[in-house]
């Protein structure tokens, strides 16, 4: 419980980096793709580092994973 608010501010941050891309995607999808990264860091976290550092990681990609399911680029199918 004591990351939700850090997880809240990194989708905030992603939005307002990302502002073009995601005018039209809600906050609080954002919201979830970046709990969702909090939740398998984690999971997967060993304890021999920061886990600041080491949720970043997974809180990003999952928000970039986010992004390209809500907003494709091109008109192409991700699986190709």
């Amino acid at each position: 419980m004591y990351y939700n608010d850090w997880s809240y501010c990194k989708a905030i941050e992603f939005k307002k980096f990302h502002y073009y891309k995601c005018k039209n995607i809600p906050l609080l999808e954002l919201y979830l793709y970046s709990n969702s990264g909090l939740l398998k860091a984690i999971t997967n976290y060993n304890g021999k580092s920061n886990f600041t550092n080491y949720a970043k990681l997974y809180v990003k990609g999952e928000l970039h994973k986010g992004l390209t399911e809500l907003y494709p680029i091109c008109s192409i199918s991700k699986k190709e």
